[in-house]
């Protein structure tokens, strides 16, 4: 497992609201990300229920005023469920079998990415440095049985670490206000989200009733829909940066597993803001 899949109503006196225009120039902050995604699991009488949170602690530097790099200084990671409790701390000591679930996911500090966005519709339009991202994950997890073949996470990780899959996760993050708002979702499915927003606050529904989910790969594929999408979110800026960017959303994936029908209803939400 990789990043969980792929994705404000009260303001202090001194933070613009959201329809201000986006200045990097000349900035640096200090950030916390994170991502909660709770699942409930049914199939044929059996229910299950798993959380895994993420977070990463970065710095947001400014190379111009609609650039900026992003560092992540910290990652930390929460699985947990019947028969599962997994975490891992990227500053914590280095594990001689790291975990096979979360483990990787220590091989993101310290790495660092580009953005370039629409200072006026906060849309990011570029991202750089994620062949780097790709490979330490990818690195991180070798293929034992052929030391010298390819990574078994290599094309995972190539898929949700790519400039397009970030672009959109970002877009999420930083899209500003600007009436009914079209974003792609993230993620192999496709779709759109429609939002919504009420000055700096924003509600969100699926463009299309449902969308078509296949994953993995023959002869073991999942196929299914993606339905039921809703959400609500916000936004603030403080000097031309994001004050706080937070989002929450739930959807139902409706799956057949080798002609076994499942329903699995996700949770997830996320935030980021200054770190303290």
């Amino acid at each position: 497992m990789l990043l969980p899949r792929v994705l404000l109503c009260a303001f202090l006196p001194f933070v613009a609201v959201a329809s201000d225009a986006y200045d990097m120039a000349g900035k640096v902050r200090a950030y916390v990300y994170e991502t909660v995604q709770e699942v409930e699991w049914s199939s044929v009488g059996d229910r299950l229920r798993y959380t895994t949170s993420l977070t990463w602690k970065l710095v947001l530097k400014a190379k111009s005023a609609t650039e900026c790099n992003l560092t992540i200084l910290r990652v930390q990671a929460r699985h947990e469920g019947p028969g599962s409790q997994r975490s891992v701390d990227s500053a914590g000591p280095r594990e001689a079998d790291p975990d096979p679930l979360l483990g990787h996911l220590t091989a993101l500090e310290g790495v660092t990415f580009g953005l370039t966005l629409d200072p006026t519709t906060g849309t990011i339009t570029r991202v750089t440095g994620t062949e780097t991202i790709t490979k330490r994950v990818a690195a991180a997890v070798p293929n034992l049985l052929d030391p010298t073949g390819p990574s078994p996470i290599n094309e995972q990780a190539r898929a949700l670490y790519s400039p397009d899959h970030l672009q959109k996760l970002w877009t999420a993050v930083f899209a500003l206000p600007m009436g009914p708002t079209r974003l792609p979702l993230a993620g192999p499915q496709g779709g759109t989200l429609i939002r919504t927003w009420t000055g700096s606050t924003w509600t969100a529904t699926l463009a299309e009733p449902e969308i078509p989910v296949t994953l993995g790969k023959p002869p073991a594929e999942v196929t299914g829909m993606l339905t039921g999408l809703t959400g609500t979110g916000g936004l603030t800026l403080k000097d031309g940066l994001p004050h706080e960017a937070k989002g929450d959303l739930t959807f139902t994936l409706r799956l057949t597993a080798l002609t076994q029908p499942t329903e699995a209803r996700h949770h997830v939400t996320w935030r980021l803001a200054p770190a303290l």
